[in-house]
């Protein structure tokens, strides 16, 4: 049985991938879709933007993965299937163009598929993006995606090569600003490779570059309209270290922290289990003379990448290095470790190898229905937002009058489930920027909501200075639910009062 599939694997490793991560990504939405029909963390934000078209919604994030929501929305609505159905979409499009990459690395086309699974090995991806990452999980296909088009491109370059890349490229760019450091690191390293550079046909790259330029035109219009400024959200979140001092002795460890978090524990079963395959004296095999080496062509992009982190620390002082940050630089270092692996490892230690894929990808299942079974310390901390209860909200505010009215909740979460439960209505985050929200209906209602327990967040003081004096204010208690503990178990509490008309969120027509 293992030969069969093993041989399958070698005749289609994209289509053998495909099933795979296909399989994978039902049990993940499966789980999802049976214990909570809660909206969590980022998709909360993004279901507040996906209520309009607009070119743009905030300096920070491009518009791709919420115009790729919003088409799904026009379908299933704004509720949890839209999100899961995005989700695993992305996560199975990303296998399969990880496996065409990894197909033109290895030299056997079943370790190909065996090097897209090592990405559930990774905990940023095999983990963390089954609760969160949305722009992140665009980044993931289209950074792949333009990796795929360029390889294709140099394989056999021509006009139709050059414009699918250039498209790829431009993609890249509306899935997330750190994105473009991709193209600029990839021109360089394949520069120092003259299999490479002498397929290059500048003339092509230049309509690439337009292409690129071109589907990237209109954010970047809305952008220099906008309000804020990548620059100023980048300022906003990143830590610097004046001295240069502080920079080596904090600064570097950090660097190496998030460089090896983002690969772990990917990174420690390969050098555990075939530990010659990070042997720098060891040499993998070189194609033919003429051929891209595309597997030292990753190495130099992952040591591009650490160059790039290393100079932004020693120039510049920027210590924010986080691991959930890497993506864009070291997406495809996988793609390299696995190379080697294959070509390094033996038989039996590329097995053990898989097997432990495997292993990791059970683990990840197991603890991930243990949390929805029992959301609570130690599988989450100090909330499971992902099973929080908000599902008698929608009814209580519906039968006060509030379903086609304009809904001011403090935070994201709530907002974007609000948004689930009353599809009809308008909502307005205060965290988030009201230019991207649909203008309010003439006559409508326009009412503060916000959580009072388990998690308080208040109303910032000029929104709770706008409710009309002497209204009476709802209260809604919803009990959590959970199959290993009694209902009631925890309780959470959610008060609503009317805004007066002239509260800035609910002016007709303001967009």
């Amino acid at each position: 049985m293992w030969g069969t599939f093993v041989d399958h694997a070698r005749r289609n490793p994209v289509g053998t991938t495909l099933v795979l991560a296909l399989a994978y990504a039902l049990v993940f939405a499966a789980l999802r879709l049976a214990f909570s029909d809660s909206i969590a963390t980022d998709d909360s934000q993004e279901n507040v933007f996906a209520q309009v078209w607009s070119l743009g919604y905030q300096a920070r994030q491009p518009p791709l993965y919420v115009w790729l929501l919003k088409l799904v929305q026009s379908v299933l609505g704004p509720g949890i299937e839209g999100f899961v159905l995005v989700r695993y979409l992305l996560m199975v499009a990303f296998a399969g163009l990880a496996a065409a990459v990894a197909r033109r690395v290895v030299r056997d086309p079943a370790w190909a598929v065996a090097s897209a699974a090592s990405y559930a090995a990774i905990y940023q991806i095999g983990w963390m993006q089954h609760q969160m990452f949305t722009h992140t999980a665009m980044l993931m296909v289209t950074l792949t995606a333009g990796m795929l088009a360029f390889m294709r491109y140099v394989e056999a370059p021509s006009l139709g090569r050059a414009l699918v890349l250039g498209a790829a490229i431009g993609l890249g760019g509306l899935s997330k600003h750190s994105y473009w450091i991709f193209p600029v690191l990839l021109c360089l390293v394949a520069l120092r490779r003259p299999a490479i550079r002498h397929r290059l046909d500048w003339r092509h790259l230049v309509l690439a570059a337009f292409v690129a330029a071109l589907l990237y035109s209109p954010y970047a219009l809305w952008l220099v309209q906008a309000k804020g400024s990548v620059a100023a959200e980048a300022q906003a979140t990143v830590r610097h270290l004046a001295g240069f001092g502080d920079r080596v002795v904090r600064g570097l460890p950090s660097v190496a922290g998030a460089v090896l978090g983002f690969l772990f524990p990917l990174l420690l079963l390969v050098a555990a289990i075939v530990p010659q395959s990070l042997d720098p004296r060891r040499r993998s095999p070189v194609p033919p003379p003429g051929r891209p080496d595309w597997l030292r062509l990753l190495g130099d992009l992952a040591a591009a990448g650490l160059v790039v982190l290393v100079a932004a620390l020693l120039l510049f002082g920027v210590a924010t290095f986080k691991e959930r940050h890497m993506h864009a630089l070291f997406l495809l270092a996988p793609l390299w470790l696995m190379g080697r692996a294959g070509a390094l490892g033996s038989s039996r230690q590329r097995t053990i190898l898989v097997a432990a894929f495997g292993v990791v990808a059970a683990a990840a299942a197991l603890v991930r229905t243990a949390t929805f079974l029992y959301p609570d310390r130690p599988f989450c901390t100090p909330v499971c937002r992902e099973t929080k209860p908000y599902r008698e909200l929608g009814p209580a505010l519906a039968g006060a009058g509030y379903g086609a009215a304009t809904l001011v909740a403090t935070e994201n979460d709530l907002a974007g489930n609000l948004r689930a439960l009353l599809p009809g209505a308008r909502v307005v985050s205060t965290a988030l920027p009201i230019e991207t929200l649909p203008p309010a209906s003439p006559g409508a209602a326009c009412v503060l909501v916000w959580e009072s327990a388990p998690e308080p967040v208040p109303p910032p003081p000029d929104v709770a200075a706008r409710a009309i004096p002497g209204a009476p204010e709802g209260e809604v208690s919803i009990p959590w639910r959970s199959p290993l503990r009694a209902d009631g178990w925890r309780m959470s509490v959610y008060r609503f009062r009317p805004l007066e008309p002239s509260a800035p969120a609910c002016i007709p027509g303001r967009s």
